[in-house]
């Protein structure tokens, strides 16, 4: 996960791998270690939220959507988080 070319495919693989076995903290902190090189990425930010969604927590969920959002305003994933949280 070092080379800054793949790595948001790969920590949005390695989280998704990590969040079907139940180990959502987990998938969490790979979103977060991949958005540390890559601050802006609309689809870790749209991940992070979906996560964090998950998780409960409504309110950082919709920071990281409006985040992902204002990256990209056609990310689905984002978009489809927004929607959850109405």
């Amino acid at each position: 996960l070092k080379d800054d070319k793949n790595r948001a495919e790969a920590s949005i693989g390695l989280s998704r791998a990590l969040a079907s076995q139940g180990e959502y903290d987990k998938a969490l902190t790979a979103i977060d270690d991949a958005l540390k090189a890559l601050p802006k990425n609309s689809n870790l930010l749209a991940r992070r939220a979906e996560l964090l969604h998950l998780r409960g927590r409504w309110e950082e969920s919709g920071k990281a959507v409006e985040a992902s959002l204002a990256a990209n305003d056609k990310n689905l994933l984002a978009r489809w988080v927004r929607t959850q949280l109405l």
